[in-house]
């Protein structure tokens, strides 16, 4: 940039980002040391490394979603969407990491099927859980070393990395892990520990979860969780119900428990 004090660097660059989002005609005269036309050049040219960034990074985020669409479509029909994406103005402010998010909207605006729709969404998710903060989950050992009225007491925290996506069609056949449930009313990603892990759930499980993330912050307890379960499956069926969110890594271990 021009070393004559007009601009401070906060302003500088402003307009640089403007120019790099907007165009040339977002860009003073003054702003770069040189002409202008060797300035816009470089700044051509820098918005064309960062557009192809965005591709590259959509393509990283939805690499499922691009396979499925391309074959539903034909080859670079996700490339195509999401040229005109990244182009929004909602869009071109996020980080590379977050630039994905409101894709599946997006398609669903585009009135792509729903099962790519789901599919999106789902891969957006599995990054917001492979990110999450780090925390160890409630497992079966905990809750074995601990005596009724404890474990009945026992406070739910929702872990970090849960994410959860209602279905609106069959899993997608690209989501080879889940083709054979059928039954799947939603999916949810989860990280446990190291590796992100997707759970399909059928509506009594999923109806589970949401009503612990709905009173996540009421400081459930355990004979909250079990109550709802009566609820949705009735007493017979309350055990497995409650094993499966539990083995999924669905709660934090709380500090003063030993696995």
């Amino acid at each position: 940039m021009a070393d004559h004090g007009g601009y401070s660097l906060g302003e500088g660059q402003d307009y640089f980002l403007d120019t790099l989002h907007n165009g040339p005609g977002h860009c003073p005269e003054d702003l770069f040391a040189g002409s202008s036309s060797r300035a816009i050049m470089g700044l051509k040219a820098h918005a064309n490394t960062v557009s192809h960034a965005r591709l590259v990074a959509m393509e990283e985020t939805y690499p499922r979603t691009m396979q499925r669409l391309d074959a539903l479509n034909e080859e670079g029909f996700f490339n195509a969407i999401c040229r005109d994406f990244i182009e929004r103005e909602d869009v071109k402010t996020q980080a590379m990491m977050d630039i994905g998010h409101g894709f599946a909207d997006y398609l669903a605006m585009l009135e792509c099927d729903a099962a790519s729709i789901d599919l999106a969404a789902i891969e957006m998710r599995w990054l917001e859980s492979y990110h999450a903060a780090d925390a160890s989950p409630l497992t079966m050992q905990h809750i074995a070393a601990l005596e009724e009225e404890a474990l009945m007491a026992l406070p739910l925290c929702i872990h970090p990395s849960l994410r959860v996506t209602q279905l609106t069609a069959l899993p997608a056949e690209e989501l080879t892990e889940l083709v054979e449930y059928h039954d799947a009313a939603a999916v949810a990603t989860l990280r446990p520990e190291a590796q992100v892990f997707y759970h399909p759930w059928p509506a009594e499980t999923a109806a589970l979860v949401a009503f612990a993330q709905g009173h996540d912050e009421k400081n459930i307890a355990m004979c909250n969780l079990l109550e709802k379960a009566v609820e949705l499956v009735g007493e017979d069926n309350v055990q497995p119900l409650v094993f499966t969110v539990v083995e999924a890594g669905v709660f934090i271990a709380p500090g003063n428990l030993q696995a």
